[in-house]
């Protein structure tokens, strides 16, 4: 997700194995930690870990789907799901944002801006 998404927001992506016969997949979250978004893992800090079996014997390239979910109270929800056995690997961590009642008193205030 990216910054001034509109919340709430969810991502699913494929990610893969490395390796054959991969017994295990490491889920690394990270959040950017600049104003500027950056794919380079220095650019950015690691908020939650997690692993994830994988079966085996099988090739290199192996699919595992990771989705994202973002609430509006900043609740972020990481399901990582092995697509053959169907094993979960859940991440919940907060991250801040506002809280239901700024998140109200936001949408109210910006209900009475008219652009013309």
């Amino acid at each position: 997700m990216h910054a001034n998404d509109e919340l709430p927001a969810a991502r699913t992506e494929d990610f893969f194995t490395v390796y054959d016969d991969q017994a295990s997949a490491d889920i690394r979250v990270m959040e950017q930690a600049g104003v500027v978004e950056s794919a380079d893992l220095i650019d950015n800090t690691e908020i939650a870990t997690g692993e994830i079996r994988v079966p085996p014997g099988k090739k290199s390239g192996w699919p595992i789907g990771v989705t994202f979910a973002l609430d509006s109270s900043g609740l972020l929800n990481v399901t990582a799901v092995e697509k053959e056995t169907g094993e979960r690997l859940e991440l919940k961590v907060d991250v801040g944002g506002m809280s239901e009642e700024e998140v109200e008193r936001s949408r109210k205030a910006l209900s009475r801006v008219q652009v013309s």
